[in-house]
């Protein structure tokens, strides 16, 4: 049985990186030739892979 504090750190992290994700997306469109681009393509696959 996952606790309630446990599960609001689990959902604070998720909100963390939807929003870290959407920073860096929106910085690989202003600047395509970012290496951030390549970085947030490696880390947000696996992120969307926790919650099939």
């Amino acid at each position: 049985m996952v606790s309630t504090e446990s599960a609001r750190q689990v959902a604070l992290f998720s909100a963390v990186l939807l929003i870290l994700g959407g920073i860096v997306s929106a910085i690989g469109i202003q600047d395509p030739h970012s290496k951030r681009n390549d970085m947030a393509a490696k880390l947000i696959p696996p992120a969307t892979n926790l919650h099939p």
